[in-house]
């Protein structure tokens, strides 16, 4: 499909037509680590070389703590539209300072879950979508599919290299910007919890209740840290589960 886009867009540059560009790339992902930044860069880097004349992004969900490389990288592309995207995403890391390897295996980590598991992303929408093709609004309803609590832990692992490596220089800005993304990383895995409950048909209400409690309780503890667009996320939940029995008290 990304290489087929390509051809429609080669198709009507060479109808003449002024072509400018308006996807949606950063409406999916919801609260997880989904990241793709060499294939957005690809997309990008063809139509800028191919009459592009302008763009239109209204999509950025401001999930900052679990997808940073891709909002920095469609801030960067636009001034620096030539530059390959491993100097971009280099240039990202090194705000980490003694972390910024580890950072970059980090991402590289969550980047090749993303791939490697598009055809799987496909089908869970496919499956429990009931038909419906906002895919971005559902996706609190696949996210336990998708993102089940075992990926995490390599994903912690290569995050405890990078606050040990930036932990060289405890109190500077590089170990903040580390335990902003370690608090990014637990609201993830506790959102997978949350809805490995939610979206299980024989759990009891109890059951539900308490998950969202533990969710919404660390939601209020980092509330103010700008990890991500929390008032986004919940409308994301509120399209996904609002046919849960339970979920919303019975006035709503």
């Amino acid at each position: 499909m990304h290489e087929w886009l390509k051809q429609q867009w080669l198709g009507w540059q060479k109808s003449g037509a002024s072509v400018y560009y308006r996807p949606n790339w950063f409406l999916d992902g919801w609260s997880m680590p989904h990241i793709y930044p060499h294939q957005f860069a690809d997309a990008f880097h063809f139509y800028a070389r191919h009459g592009m004349v302008g763009t239109d992004f209204d999509s950025l969900m401001g999930q900052w703590a679990a997808q940073g490389p891709n909002l920095y990288l469609l801030a960067r592309i636009h001034v620096r539209p030539d530059e390959p995207v491993e100097n971009l995403l280099k240039e990202f890391c090194s705000a980490f300072g003694p972390a910024a390897d580890a950072m970059g295996d980090y991402y590289r980590y969550w980047e090749d879950y993303s791939l490697r598991n598009r055809e799987r992303a496909a089908d869970a929408i496919r499956s429990r979508s009931n038909g419906l093709f906002r895919r971005y609004a559902l996706y609190a309803r696949v996210a336990d599919e998708l993102y089940p609590t075992e990926v995490f832990a390599p994903a912690q692992i290569i995050l405890d290299r990078a606050r040990r490596a930036a932990a060289a220089k405890p109190d500077s800005e590089y170990a903040r910007r580390v335990a902003f993304l370690q608090q990014g990383l637990t609201h993830a895995r506790l959102c997978v919890e949350t809805t490995t409950i939610i979206n299980n048909p024989r759990a009891e209400a109890t059951a539900r209740s308490a998950a969202l409690s533990r969710l919404i309780a660390y939601r209020r503890k980092v509330s103010f840290s700008g990890i991500a667009n929390l008032d986004r996320l919940s409308v994301i939940e509120l399209e996904s589960w609002k046919d849960v029995p339970g979920f919303l008290p019975p006035d709503r």
